[in-house]
């Protein structure tokens, strides 16, 4: 069994009002902490917005936490924007055909 590579309080930190920063990996092993440090912290932001430019990799699982931000940002009225997604991401979304839904 491999360890959890980063605590997610470290990849996903608050670096100024409704402004994120998400680094590391984001994979089947990382996501799911990823999302649960997120939900207290986007809670009381009315506009967020994530910068990517620390991930060093993701697979389906990145895009996955990307699609629920986005559902989330849009059933509590919440505007999101992402910065610098990765090509490796850009390429899934674009094999799942949600590229054009991303509000990059």
């Amino acid at each position: 069994m491999t360890n959890q590579r980063n605590n997610s309080s470290d990849q996903l930190k608050q670096v100024a009002d409704g402004q994120f920063l998400i680094s590391g990996d984001l994979d089947f092993q990382t996501v799911p902490g990823v999302l649960k440090a997120s939900q207290s912290l986007f809670a009381n932001n009315k506009s967020i917005t994530i910068d990517l430019s620390g991930v060093n990799s993701s697979n389906s699982a990145g895009l996955a936490l990307l699609l629920e931000w986005m559902r989330y940002a849009d059933s509590n009225a919440h505007s999101l924007t992402f910065l610098h997604l990765p090509d490796q991401m850009k390429e899934i979304a674009q094999l799942c055909g949600v590229d054009d839904k991303l509000p990059v």
